[in-house]
C-alpha cells in the first residue's frame, strides 16, 4: 500500500467511532489474509490459462490430426471449467461484499424517490395554481373587452336608432306631413319625442360563461364599465336641434335643398357612429390588456420538465399499433433512432422515436396511441 493510501486509510479511521475502529482492525487482518490468497490464486489462474492456451495453440492440419485434437479440446475444456470454478470461488466472496455495500444504495433509493416525488407534487400544485392565475387573468381580459364592446355596440345601435328616426320624421314633416305652421310643428315635435322612451333603450349585456372569475368579481367588472348615456335625453335634444323653429321654417321654404342636406347629414352621422364604434373597440382591447398582472413565479424555483410517454400495456395488439404508427411516420421517426444495425430495430426503439416526436410537437398523435404526461425535476 502506498504512503498516500495509508494516509487516506488513517484519515478515514479517525472519523470512526472506537467500536468501529475495532471492527476495522479485525477486518483488516482478515483482508490481509484474503489479499494474499487472492494474489496467489491470481498467479495460479494465470498459469492455468497460459497452459490451456498453449495446449490449443497448435491447430490440427489434416484429418488424421482430428482425433488427438478432439481429445485435447475435451481435456482443456474440462480444465477451463475448473479454472472458472476456482475464479468463482474467489469472486463470489467479492460478489457478496458488493451486494452488501450496494444494499446501502438500495436503502437510499426509496428515500430519495419519496423526497423527489414530494418536491414534484409541491411544484406541480404550485404550477397548477400559477396556470389558474394566468388563465383567470386572460379570462378577465376577455370579459372586460367583451363588456366594453357590448356597451359600445349598444351605444352605436341607440345612436343609429335616434339618427334614423329623426331623419324619417324630418322627411315626413317636409313631405307627406306638410308640417308648416309653428303650431303644427310644436305638436309634431311632441309626437316625435314620444316615439322613443326609456324601454326602447334598455341595456342588458350578455353574461359570458364564467370559469375562473366568480359572480362577485364579474359584478365588479360590469360595474367598472361606463354605462351608456341617457338616450331619451339625447333623443329629445337631437329632435329639438333638428326641428329648431327658425331653422325648420327656412328648410320648409326650401324643401328639396333641405331634404338633400338632411340626407347627407344623416349619412355622415351614421358613418361617424360606425367609425366611433370601430375606434372604441380598438381602445377596449388596449384597456382590457391593461389589467394588472398577477404575481410571477417564486425566485429560484425552476419549472418542472414535462414530457410525454406512451402508456400502453405490453401485448401483441399494442405492439402492432406502435409498429403501424412508426411506419406511418417512418421518415420522421427513423432519424431519431440510435442503432448500428437495422436488424436491431425493436418496438422499444420505435416507442422512443414516437415519444421524441410527441415531445417536439404536442399536436403529434396517431390513432390508437395512448399518451401520459410525465413530470420530472
Amino acid at each position: 500500500m502506498s504512503e498516500e493510501n495509508t494516509q487516506i486509510g488513517v484519515a478515514m479511521q479517525k472519523q470512526l467511532t472506537p467500536e468501529q475502529q475495532v471492527i476495522v482492525t479485525k477486518k483488516s487482518e482478515v483482508w490481509k489474509t484474503f489479499g494474499a490468497g487472492l494474489t496467489t490464486t491470481e498467479f495460479e489462474l494465470k498459469e492455468d490459462s497460459d497452459f490451456i492456451i498453449k495446449a490449443v495453440s497448435t491447430m490440427p492440419v489434416k484429418i488424421e490430426d482430428v482425433p488427438v485434437a478432439e481429445a485435447t479440446l475435451k481435456n482443456k475444456k474440462s480444465a477451463f471449467l475448473r479454472l472458472v470454478e476456482r475464479r468463482k470461488a474467489v469472486t463470489s466472496i467479492l460478489d457478496k461484499l458488493s451486494a452488501r455495500l450496494k444494499s446501502n444504495e438500495d436503502l437510499c433509493i426509496p428515500a430519495l424517490t419519496a423526497f423527489s416525488q414530494t418536491i414534484i407534487a409541491i411544484k406541480a400544485d404550485y404550477e397548477k395554481k400559477q396556470s389558474a392565475v394566468k388563465e383567470k387573468g386572460a379570462e378577465v381580459v376577455r370579459i372586460k373587452e367583451n363588456l366594453i364592446n357590448q356597451a359600445n355596440a349598444f351605444d352605436a345601435v341607440c345612436k343609429t336608432k335616434i339618427t334614423e328616426l329623426i331623419s324619417s320624421a324630418y322627411i315626413y314633416a317636409l313631405g307627406a306631413g306638410d308640417i308648416g305652421t309653428e303650431e303644427k310643428l310644436k305638436t309634431y315635435v311632441d309626437l316625435v319625442k314620444n316615439k322613443l322612451v326609456a324601454k326602447d333603450f334598455v341595456y342588458n349585456p350578455a353574461t359570458p360563461k364564467l370559469v375562473h372569475v366568480s359572480e362577485e368579481e364579474y359584478a365588479m367588472l360590469l360595474e367598472a364599465v361606463d354605462l351608456p348615456t341617457d338616450y331619451v335625453a339625447l333623443f329629445h335634444k337631437e329632435v329639438a336641434t333638428k326641428f329648431e323653429p327658425t331653422t325648420y321654417q327656412i328648410a320648409y321654404q326650401q324643401k328639396e335643398k333641405a331634404l338633400e342636406l338632411s340626407k347627407k347629414e344623416t349619412a355622415d352621422a351614421l358613418a361617424k357612429t360606425a367609425q366611433d364604434l370601430a375606434n372604441k373597440n380598438v381602445a377596449a382591447k388596449l384597456e382590457a390588456l391593461g389589467t394588472p398582472a398577477k404575481a410571477g413565479p417564486v425566485a429560484g424555483v425552476k419549472a418542472l420538465k414535462k414530457s410525454f410517454e406512451i402508456d400502453m400495456e405490453e401485448n401483441e395488439a399494442n405492439a402492432l399499433v406502435i409498429l403501424s404508427a412508426f411506419i406511418a411516420n417512418y421518415s420522421k421517426c427513423y432519424p431519431k433512432i440510435r442503432i448500428k444495425k437495422a436488424f436491431n430495430l425493436s418496438i422499444g426503439n420505435m416507442i422512443l422515436s414516437l415519444e421524441s416526436l410527441k415531445n417536439e410537437d404536442n399536436a403529434f398523435d396517431v390513432t390508437g396511441l395512448v399518451w401520459k404526461e410525465v413530470t420530472k425535476l
